[in-house]
């Protein structure tokens, strides 16, 4: 179950008595009636319909019914509409990454469009430093402040057209300060339109992190505001999915651009060079931060997953084989397990050579379990750790650490638990 699913499943039945207005069938019949051939035949009739279902999504999603609009994905799923089905979700997906406008134009106020972007961003956090909060909006000596840099960036490297503005949010994300539901989304943007005027207060604040005693890994989202309307001639190749979707993109400050870039077709070069900029703009201007590797600018589904990959893969593959030796790869075994830390599920790898315990990683996970697995093991098969030197636990544990330093204890191949002190198996052996 996606996490819209999920954090709208409770009660989601409807009733007569719960659904004013019956959001669910109003926006069946929406969906239903644009698939119909009478309409798909008439242009105009189409362009109408469209727009009335557009106005019923982003309407519900505006009212907090979340569950109802998911509600008529499913029904239309249940009567085998299956287009109809995917037309109401890519609206629901489009009505939280924007809303309408008005923008001051050289012709007076024209109605434009607001769209939010997140920018995924791995930072290494330098020990004995917290995870930055926010973007610094004070200049240094002879260079303008981060913040400034960041907004003027989208521009300088050619993403958006001259006659679009954009908002750069001061703060720095973590997953768990985003909203889940499209109706949070939604609520968001609405933060964002008062945040381009001018007023950040009613922002939401990112939880502040403790202070890491070791270099550390942190994913954190950067939310970009950006605002164009039908009238501007300068085009945004960034704006409306023009760079979306791609294969996971990363640049890092400092290094050379990524595998992807020869391979895919919409590696755009102004977009690469954004990133490299963008990423290195972070790492000098961001306290206690080391190093950034930078995402591509995305809504929000999208550049969730990106975030995550890019944190999965490069941090496992620095737990594998930290000295970057193939060899190394070659002679590691792995073993994964589940583990249920405070109501959600995590995946650990515990990660051997020659007997001995080498280290351990915890995979973040924000997909259903099986994918997160299957996932997992392909990543370590492509760091070239061997297929049959991989082993799944078929238990699920609780969240086992060593009662002496609270370490977590990650899964050895024979079922013991291990953790970063150890080069023997604890007792009692626990996985099988």
């Amino acid at each position: 179950m996606s996490k819209k699913r999920a954090a709208a499943a409770k009660g989601k039945r409807r009733t007569a008595a719960k659904t004013k207005p019956d959001w669910t069938h109003r926006i069946f019949l929406a969906a239903r009636s644009v698939g119909k051939p009478s309409v798909q035949n008439h242009p105009r009739r189409l362009a109408e319909n469209a727009s009335r279902l557009m106005d019923l999504v982003a309407t519900a999603l505006d009212a907090g019914a979340d569950k109802h609009v998911l509600r008529a994905i499913e029904d239309l799923e249940e009567a085998h509409l299956e287009d109809a089905a995917e037309m109401v979700a890519s609206l629901a997906d489009a009505a939280g990454s924007t809303i309408p406008v008005l923008k001051q134009s050289a012709d007076g106020v024209d109605v434009g469009e607001l769209e939010l972007l997140l920018v995924p961003v791995l930072l290494t956090v330098d020990r004995g430093r917290a995870v930055p909060l926010r973007l610094p909006d004070s200049a240094q000596d002879d260079r303008r402040s981060t913040l400034h840099l960041c907004t003027t960036s989208l521009r300088r490297y050619g993403l958006i057209g001259k006659e679009s503005t954009v908002v750069v949010l001061p703060w720095l994300y973590a997953y768990s300060d985003l909203p889940v539901t499209w109706s949070g989304q939604r609520d968001m943007l609405h933060r964002c339109i008062a945040a381009t005027s001018g007023d950040s207060t009613r922002l939401p604040l990112p939880q502040p992190t403790d202070v890491v005693t070791q270099p550390s890994l942190a994913l954190r989202f950067v939310l970009f505001a950006v605002t164009s309307a039908p009238s501007d001639t300068d085009i945004s190749p960034l704006l409306n999915g023009g760079f979306i979707p791609m294969s996971d993109p990363v640049v890092s400050s400092g290094d050379a651009a990524t595998e992807n870039v020869d391979t895919d077709p919409e590696m755009d070069p102004r977009l690469l060079a954004w990133q490299e900029h963008f990423a290195q703009t972070l790492a000098e201007g961001l306290p206690g931060v080391l190093s950034v590797r930078a995402g591509m600018p995305a809504w929000w589904d999208e550049a969730i997953h990106v975030g995550f990959d890019m944190y999965n893969l490069f941090g496992l593959l620095t737990s594998v084989a930290p000295d970057g030796d193939p060899e190394t790869r070659l002679s590691t075994h792995a073993a994964m397990g589940f583990y249920l830390v405070d109501g959600a599920m995590e995946l650990r790898i515990g990660l051997t050579r020659d007997g001995r315990f080498v280290g351990g990683f915890i995979w973040a996970c924000h997909q259903e379990p099986e994918d997160e697995l299957e996932k997992a093991f392909e990543a370590l098969e492509l760091m070239g750790i061997h297929a049959e030197h991989i082993h799944i636990a078929t238990d699920i544990l609780g969240d086992e650490r060593c009662p002496d330093c609270g370490k977590p204890f990650f899964p050895g191949i024979h079922g013991e638990g291990l953790h970063e002190d150890d080069h023997t198996a604890p007792e009692p052996l626990r996985l099988h």
